[in-house]
């Protein structure tokens, strides 16, 4: 999260109404319109702010008057900002809390800019604004967020819920617990299905990250059978999570472990996908623990190898085509 592009989203929204445009409450920009609150917030949130067209910041640039008059608006409503800002993190961020909030204050002093001007959030905007504390590690500010977002009357969507479960890395073994909690509850059945949310696949694969980190092989091998259950193709991460679960320091060592992590590889291959480094590393730790050597020296032969089949393997050289003979025809002399 970088400051600078909090403030260059701010100066711009300064500049679109000292000329006179209206901010739209649309996520993406139209020709017609300039940028809106949500989509700069959602695109700093994301740390991606360079993703505003620079068509429309250059249109809502020219339209901007210079001077004198300008430069004590822009004071002003620095300092509106500011005081939106604050009333926004309250409900968040406590005065003992406060210098943890330092890495999100640019990122909820925009939302405060946002909702202090009237325009309504939409769920893409709440998503980068959990996502943002995701990324910062602050599950505490994550869940507050997706409580506005529900007091709000917005329903939160697979994205809400995965980005809250991905927040919960950061509390260690209490963070396992209530992302599943987390889990459970995006997926409960009202009578008339209206609450279901179904989990996606990057959902199992924070999920499973989280207790690869707390130590728990067996959740990590049953969320990718859940996987499987719910219909989803695994990919090659959730098979390396996996395999590093197989490898853990206290199951690493029963033979239990060997078999299991070789009916996960044989599976991946049958799947068509090859071994990134952390699941070939696991994997060839495994073996070498259980004096599998040959069965070592295979998993990395089989992964240099070309395979038509196998998404992300070495790729092979096409074959240059053939130069086509050409006949010249034979003028009269």
């Amino acid at each position: 999260m970088q400051a600078r592009d909090a403030d260059a989203a701010l100066a711009l929204f300064e500049r679109i109404r000292s000329s006179g445009l209206v901010p739209t409450t649309s996520l993406v920009p139209t020709a017609s319109s300039p940028p809106s609150f949500t989509s700069l917030f959602a695109a700093i949130a994301t740390g991606a702010a360079n993703s505003v067209p620079a068509s429309d910041a250059a249109a809502a640039a020219e339209g901007a008057e210079a001077g004198a008059a300008e430069s004590a608006a822009a004071e002003a409503s620095a300092a509106e900002a500011a005081e939106g800002a604050a009333a926004v993190l309250q409900p968040f961020v406590s005065s003992a809390e406060a210098p943890a909030a330092r890495e999100l204050l640019q990122v909820f002093a925009v939302f405060g800019e946002m909702r202090k001007h009237g325009v309504r959030a939409d769920r893409a905007a709440y998503n980068a604004l959990i996502n943002a504390c995701a990324e910062a590690g602050d599950a505490a500010r994550a869940e507050g967020a997706l409580g506005q977002m529900t007091r709000a009357g917005l329903t939160p969507d697979v994205i809400s819920y995965t980005s809250l479960i991905k927040a919960c890395a950061a509390t260690g073994g209490e963070g396992a617990a209530r992302a599943d909690e987390i889990f459970n509850e995006m997926q409960q059945r009202t009578n008339h299905f209206s609450t279901f949310t179904p989990p996606s696949e990057r959902t199992f694969r924070h999920l499973m990250a989280i207790h690869l980190a707390a130590n728990s092989t067996g959740r990590v091998l049953a969320l990718l059978g859940e996987l499987r259950a719910h219909g989803l193709a695994p990919s090659a991460t959730h098979y390396s999570l996996a395999l590093r679960a197989c490898a853990l320091p206290g199951v690493c060592a029963l033979p239990e472990s060997l078999l299991r992590a070789t009916a996960i590889y044989e599976q991946m291959r049958a799947d068509g996908l090859r071994l990134d480094t952390h699941g070939l590393l696991a994997l060839d730790r495994l073996c070498r623990r259980h004096k599998r050597h040959e069965l070592a020296q295979r998993v990395r032969r089989e992964r240099s190898m070309p395979h038509p089949d196998v998404v992300g393997g070495p790729r092979r050289r096409r074959p240059k085509p053939r130069r086509q003979p050409t006949f010249t025809r034979a003028w009269p002399s």
